[in-house]
């Protein structure tokens, strides 16, 4: 059977402390070897004594309301209400019946009710088989341990349904029109979910203290609610129910004859021993007919799912009791047993059927897979644990299991580990001792060893230091004179640069003076043909004069020949004749003056090419030092580039030396400091010694 878990645990919280261990009235559910203490839950009873005593609250609650919050928008339900609920919330319990009908519940049911109807089933039962004695069942935890780990006990077991099991069947049987809505219990108990399950119907377990949790999460309070009445009928001394003895109480309205043999017992560390011995003689006479008995010490008033387990009993009972004396009052006027009894019976009757509230119960105990070690493994278990002989059974209790066949037993099925032992413990404790004064003393001797060893290497820290110092300052100088180093090129660079602009400015002039001497050249050439096209012309003057003085002579001839008649003409011949001669000698004076000036025509072109030709030489001489001067512009450029390259690798080796020098400084005095830690170490070392000796 599988069951819903009703106690969760936090991994992160729990220490492996045990102390769940040691209240937990079955042990053996609860797994504790490894680093936190797990729950098996088909073995676990729902006790909630575990959540109780941890002090880590590492334990939780688990019950339905995430379900209810989930669901509550889509289903109909409807609600039954455990009499406990008077001492939680007080005289607000039927406010409390306003705040889940605004939460969408229709209709409210008193478990007080069923709890009169339950007494009734008893009566009945106890009627018609009072042979032998019966055990109540309303407490879920106690049937769980009934049915898990004493099965022999389920034959006295009463047959018959808790009073919130009354209150349900009373819905499906009596009131058709929530045949199709969901039941929720508002409820003292986490363990009650199990008893649902168990009985296979779907009702959902809400504890108070969920409740609780909603109304300050949402900043309310009851009286921000209005008074429900129950839909159910109302009870009389049965709403004492929660309380311990309220089983007994209201027997005794119906039967007080039995009071005698009605035994009241309750607290998980009272009711299950009891239990225990109950089994051994559970077929003697002088035993009691009715056990009223409950898991928790305070009844359900102070049950699991409340947040009043550590009020005091006074406080819980007070307003139960004074809800049953308004009860007994609506149904006597006074306080008669008789007039309540008539006129519940008559109520009862009309909800009780024979056989309707019965149920059965089934042995579980092959879900507690525990199993019992022999003599020989269970030697076996001790010596893991240390335990050498009879003086070793110490049975403290520490390990949580109340003795040391106890823990073994948990060791044996792999729910615990020797480790978790007290003696076990001690008897490391001890043997660790006596190694940790072995280890001790070589510890001493190898800080002593060590510490020479340190006081070398400070030694040695502190020269590295000196020569770190040293190296900080060659480093520094060094990169000094490389940064005027870098200085002085890029100065140089800067001349050479300047030096290389001039000589391309002159030798751009002098290829202009090129241009200009070329052009000049070109001129005197031209010159120097039209002066020697004049020589030609005046070739042709002076061959022109020598032929006009022939003809001027041989017209004077002629004109001589004529007589009176060519005298005219032979002045004529004698003026042309002499200004054939004028222009013949002005034309060999030209001619003179030609030559002369040819020949320095002459003189001034070859000067001309010449300077042409020097000026390309200079041309060519002023390319070759252009070319060198951006060679040695490159030059200085790469200088630059290599001697900053330089410059900055030393500030590298600078940083690093500053650094060298920073960690040696540093190791220095942390040497100096572990020196002094050594001494104290050394010094510690010898008190440990001493101590462990004595």
């Amino acid at each position: 059977m599988q069951t819903s878990p009703v106690v969760g645990v936090n991994p992160d919280l729990c220490i492996n402390c045990h102390q769940c261990i040691a209240v937990c009235p079955v042990k053996y559910c609860l797994d504790g070897s490894g680093d936190t203490v797990k729950i098996d839950h088909l073995t676990c009873i729902g006790c909630g004594s575990c959540i109780d005593a941890c002090r880590q609250h590492s334990r939780y609650y688990i019950d339905d309301w995430p379900v209810f919050e989930e669901n509550r928008s889509r289903k109909k339900y409807a609600a039954i209400v455990a009499p406990s609920a008077a001492a939680s919330f007080g005289g607000d319990l039927l406010k409390l019946n306003g705040l889940f009908a605004s939460l969408g519940v229709e209709a409210f049911f008193d478990v007080s009710f069923g709890a009169e109807l339950t007494v009734r089933s008893y009566l009945d039962y106890l009627k018609n088989h009072g042979d032998s004695f019966m055990i109540a069942q309303p407490c879920p935890a106690i049937v769980n341990y009934m049915e898990i780990y004493q099965p022999g006990l389920l034959d006295h077991l009463a047959p018959l349904d808790s009073p919130m099991m009354h209150s349900v069947k009373m819905i499906r049987e009596f009131y058709p029109q929530y045949a199709d809505h969901q039941i929720i219990a508002i409820s003292p108990c986490i363990a009650k979910k199990t008893e649902f399950e168990s009985v296979g119907e779907d009702v959902l377990n809400l504890t108070f203290l969920s409740i609780e949790s909603y109304m300050k999460e949402k900043g309310v309070t009851l009286d921000s609610f209005e008074a429900i009445p129950y839909t159910s009928a109302q009870a009389e001394r049965a709403v004492l129910f929660s309380s311990p003895g309220g089983l007994k109480d209201t027997v005794e309205r119906e039967a007080p004859q039995l009071m005698s043999r009605v035994r009241k017992i309750e607290g998980p560390h009272t009711v299950y021993d009891y239990f225990k011995s109950l089994e051994k003689v559970k077929d003697r006479d002088g035993l009691p007919l009715l056990i009223d008995c409950l898991n928790c010490e305070k009844g359900c008033n102070g049950g699991t799912g409340t947040g009043c387990r550590d009020f005091p009993r006074d406080l819980l009972d007070s307003a139960v009791q004074e809800r049953s004396i308004r009860a007994r009052k609506k149904y006597s006027g006074k306080l008669s047993n008789r007039k309540a009894r008539k006129t519940l019976a008559r109520i009862t009757g009309g909800y009780w059927r024979k056989d309707l509230y019965n149920r059965s119960y089934r042995d579980r105990s092959d879900q507690s897979k525990v199993r019992i070690p022999g003599n020989r493994e269970q030697q076996g278990i001790y010596r893991s644990m240390l335990k050498e002989s009879e003086k070793d059974l110490y049975n403290c209790a520490s390990c949580g299991y109340n003795s040391c066949a106890g823990m073994a037993i948990a060791i044996y099925n792999g729910l615990n580990k020797a480790e978790n032992c007290h003696h076990y413990q001690i008897e490391m404790l001890k043997r660790g001792k006596e190694s940790v004064a072995s280890a001790t003393r070589k510890i001493e001797e190898k800080v002593k060893e060590v510490s020479s060893v340190v006081m070398q290497i400070s030694d040695h820290a502190v020269s590295m230091h000196d020569s770190s110092s040293d190296q900080v300052s060659a480093v520094e100088e060094s990169s000094a004179a490389i940064q005027q180093m870098i200085a002085s090129i890029i100065e140089a660079n800067n001349i050479v640069q300047s030096r290389h602009n001039q000589i391309h400015s002159m030798k751009e002039g002098t290829v202009d003076s090129a241009g200009v001497l070329e052009r000049s050249v070109k001129s005197v050439d031209s010159v120097f043909q039209s002066v020697d096209k004049i020589q030609s012309v005046n070739k042709t003057i002076n061959s022109v004069a020598v032929n006009t003085n022939l003809l001027s002579m041989n017209a004077a001839i002629e004109a001589a020949h004529a007589g009176t008649a060519g005298s005219g003409f032979a002045v004529v011949a004698g003026e042309i004749r002499k200004l054939a001669n004028e222009t013949a000698r002005n034309a060999q004076i030209i001619a003179g003056d030609l030559t002369g000036i040819l020949q320095n025509i002459e003189e001034t072109r070859e000067s001309s090419r010449e300077s042409s030709r020097m000026m390309e030489g200079i041309i060519r001489n002023l390319d070759s030092v252009t070319a060198c001067f951006i060679e040695l512009s490159r030059a200085m450029t790469d200088m630059n580039e290599g001697t900053e390259q330089v410059s900055r690798h030393l500030d590298g080796i600078l940083g690093g030396s500053r650094m060298v020098d920073d960690h040696t400084r540093a190791l220095r005095e942390i040497m100096e400091e572990l020196t002094g830690h050594f001494d104290e170490l050394l010094k510690i070392s010898r008190e440990s010694s001493e101590v462990f000796r004595t």
